[in-house]
């Protein structure tokens, strides 16, 4: 990072996305692109491909569900490689986060899901039972 290019890689990405984490992801991709950054269930992710990712969906985000700087998304994800790319995605949008607990019951879920609007809420598939019953 303390390095000439270090700098201007990383003053590039904030330059090019803002001060977020996709900015950050851009600098990895540019320093390492090819290093492995995320290794899970899912596969494997290097640097590139998690900034890439990243920028695809937050374009998909933006352009499917008019995805803003003003939204708020509700995030009901486990820890893995495409909860950290929804994370890049919506940084790059610049819209607010709202992490929910997996533990939560549906009851405490259905309550911030009643004070919060959410434009969006993503979520792990296998977490799709707690959603169901909502209002």
């Amino acid at each position: 990072l303390l390095s000439f290019s270090g700098v201007y890689y990383i003053l590039g990405g904030f330059r090019k996305h803002g001060i977020n984490l996709i900015g950050l992801f851009h600098f990895s991709a540019k320093r390492t692109p090819n290093k492995l950054c995320i290794s899970d269930e899912n596969g494997e992710l290097s640097y590139f491909d998690l900034y890439d990712k990243g920028k695809k969906l937050a374009f998909a985000l933006q352009e499917e569900f008019t995805i803003t700087k003003d939204s708020k998304i509700a995030i009901l994800c486990r820890n893995h490689s495409l909860s950290i790319v929804a994370l890049g995605a919506i940084s790059r949008l610049g819209a607010d986060i709202i992490f929910l607990n997996v533990e939560m019951s549906t009851d405490q879920i259905q309550n911030i899901i009643s004070k919060e609007k959410f434009d969006l809420t993503i979520y792990d598939n296998n977490l799709e039972e707690k959603l169901n019953n909502l209002r």
